[in-house]
């Protein structure tokens, strides 16, 4: 089996989930590839898709949500998973699953959707 993982991140903590499901699937005997969802042509050669996205106001990344509309055919035929990353604090909050996470897991057929806290590093965000 071989297994794609692609994420929608902005400032790179979402990319670390994604780096962790791969390398958690890696050392379960599965192959894993991660590549930036712009980045995706085809499914072709994949079995089963991982997709993550950070969340803002409630919304997946950009990158994201185009990747899902792009491949929607695609990942209907094969085995889906997701993830959503974004809430802050401690504890995480809002601590409801964002809706669009809901949304595209309902959209792909996901067989799971999972919501991961997120990370803030003031010092890496760029506001200039």
């Amino acid at each position: 089996m071989k297994v794609l993982v692609t994420v929608g991140s902005r400032h790179g903590a979402s990319d670390e989930i994604g780096a962790a499901v791969r390398a958690a699937l890696n050392d379960a005997g599965v192959e894993a590839d991660q590549v930036a969802p712009e980045q995706v042509t085809s499914l072709d050669g994949y079995d089963a898709v991982v997709i993550g996205s950070g969340v803002y106001a409630g919304r997946w990344v950009e990158s994201a949500r185009r990747f899902v509309d792009g491949h929607l055919d695609e990942l209907r035929a094969r085995p889906v998973w997701l993830f959503s990353s974004g809430p802050l604090g401690e504890p995480p909050k809002p601590d409801e699953e964002p809706a669009e996470g809901a949304e595209m897991a309902a959209r792909v057929g996901a067989r799971e959707h999972r919501v991961f806290a997120g990370s803030l590093d003031r010092d890496k965000l760029n506001f200039g």
